[in-house]
């Protein structure tokens, strides 16, 4: 979970998101991994599994979004990344 954290800090700051949007978007991140991990667990496939993070994580960005003032692809798409 660390370096999932970490992977998607270097992915935000090399996208150029500003700091504030930084720790959300790793929170974002990790939690798409273990729902990545944890469906993965659950025997439903190498296929469903990371879609099924993809819309958690697409859930999570678009309501952190919001609250925090910023468009939703500036907090999915470093998140998202993880799943690649």
């Amino acid at each position: 979970a660390v370096l999932i954290a970490i992977a998607v800090l270097a992915i935000g700051v090399t996208e150029q998101t500003q700091m504030r949007l930084l720790l959300p978007t790793a929170a974002v991140g990790i939690v798409g991994f273990f729902v990545l991990w944890g469906v993965g667990q659950g025997g439903v496939g190498d296929r469903l599994s990371p879609a099924v993070a993809a819309v958690v994580i697409g859930l999570l960005a678009r309501v952190l979004a919001l609250k925090l003032g910023a468009p939703q692809l500036v907090v999915a798409v470093p998140a998202a990344l993880i799943l690649l």
